[in-house]
Order: structure tokens, then sequence, then C-alpha cells
């Protein structure tokens, strides 16, 4: 992770992060063949052996740039400004290749199956970015009027229409 802030003028400063993530995972699993004596266990039926490899990548990626300033207007105003944007970015894939009904017992791989192999593979991308806003408007910091804007896009939500925008505004 990384982080940089700048002092553009001493009242406005820029801020970045950047994120990332990255988890790998390889693994096996595997089950011997069970046979049950009916007249002892009625409720159950045999159970057949297999071997199942899968490996599962992930990656995060998020990032964010904030412009925010500060300013006092004679002792009477003050006014706080925030615009910035955002991304988030998530790749996953996974795949699993198993083995059913093994010929030779204890022997835990995938070439070992007497049936045809099943595989699966997924890959999944999803990507949202936005913008935003946030502007602070006090007066002798006694009363604040707080008004925010963000507008989202997400890959999740068809082309034409990903956008989505929520508002929200506050006096105290």
């Amino acid at each position: 992770n990384i982080n940089a802030k700048y002092d553009i003028t001493d009242r406005i400063d820029v801020s970045g992060r950047l994120g990332v993530d990255r988890r790998s995972v390889q693994g096996k699993e595997w089950r011997d063949a069970q046979t049950y004596i009916t007249d002892l266990q009625p409720a159950h039926s045999d159970v057949s052996s297999f071997v199942e490899d899968f490996e599962s990548q992930v990656t995060y990626l998020n990032g964010q740039i904030l412009f925010t300033g500060d300013f006092d207007f004679n002792n009477t105003f003050t006014l706080k400004p925030i615009i910035g944007a955002q991304f988030i970015s998530r790749d996953v894939r996974q795949s699993t290749i198993t083995a059913n009904n093994l010929s030779i017992p204890g022997f835990y791989d995938i070439s070992n199956g007497t049936v045809e192999i099943q595989a699966v593979v997924d890959q999944v991308q999803r990507r949202t970015y936005g913008f935003f806003g946030d502007i602070t408007l006090g007066y002798r910091d006694w009363a604040f009027l707080n008004v925010t804007g963000r507008q989202d896009y997400t890959s999740t939500l068809p082309p034409d229409d990903n956008g989505y925008f929520y508002p929200s505004a506050g006096l105290s």
C-alpha cells in the first residue's frame, strides 16, 4: 500500500492512496470409497472415492485521490471542500479438476479416475469507480451546512445503466 500527500498551497492539498492485495491458493481434497452395511446403517448408502485439485487467485486493487481545502474568512465563515475520485478492481480466477471412482485405493492423482474428469474454471472481474464532493460551510464555529454528492459506476450493472448518484445535505 502506498500513501502520498502534497501541499499545493497552505490551504489546499492533494493526497493519494493505492492498495494491492493478492492471494493465491492451491490444494487437493480426496476421499476413499466408503461402504456401509445396510443392516447397521440403513439410512446411508455407499460413497464413491474422488480426488480434486483446485487453485484460486484473487487480486484487489483500489485507489483514491483527494483534493482538500481549508479556508477561513475573517473568523466568521469557514469553507472546507473535498473533491475526489476512487476506483476498486477485483479479479478472481478459480479452477477445479475432479476425478471420481478411483481405481487404485490410496493413490490420489487425477489420472486415477475411472470416469470422465470434471473440470470447472470460473473467472470474474468487477470494476467500480466514482467521483465525489463534500463541502462544509461554517458560521462562527456555531452553525454548519454540509452538502455531499457521489456518482459511482460499476461493471456489475448493464452498460447503459451502470451509474448511480447519491446526494446528502445536513445542517447543524
